[in-house]
C-alpha cells in the first residue's frame, strides 16, 4: 500500500506518480506481461518530488489546464477531419 510520508494531494500524486521522473526509476524495475507491476520493495524505493502543498496544487491546475486544452485541440481537429470527409464525399459524389 502506498503512504505518504507527508500531506499530500491525491492528485499531484497521480501526477508525479506517471512524470518522466518517477517512470525511468520504475521502468526496470517492472514484472508481468500484461498487468507490469513494482515489487513493494522496489516501490519504496521511489523517489518522487513533494513540494509543498499550494504548489502541489499549482501543479495539478496547469496539468488540468492542459488536459482540456488537449481535448480541444481534439475536438477541433475531430471537426475539421468531419468537414473535410464530408466536402470529399459531396464532391465525389457530385
Amino acid at each position: 500500500m502506498l503512504r505518504p510520508k507527508e500531506r499530500v494531494d491525491p492528485s499531484y500524486l497521480a501526477v508525479a506518480l506517471r512524470s518522466p521522473l518517477v517512470l525511468r526509476q520504475v521502468s526496470h524495475m517492472t514484472t508481468g506481461n500484461t498487468h507490469p507491476r513494482v515489487a513493494e520493495d522496489d516501490a519504496k524505493a521511489i523517489l518522487v518530488p513533494m513540494p509543498t502543498l499550494p504548489v502541489q496544487q499549482m501543479v495539478v491546475a496547469a496539468m488540468a489546464a492542459r488536459r482540456a486544452q488537449a481535448v480541444a485541440a481534439r475536438e477541433d481537429a475531430q471537426r475539421d477531419w468531419d468537414a473535410a470527409l464530408a466536402a470529399f464525399g459531396g464532391s465525389l459524389l457530385g
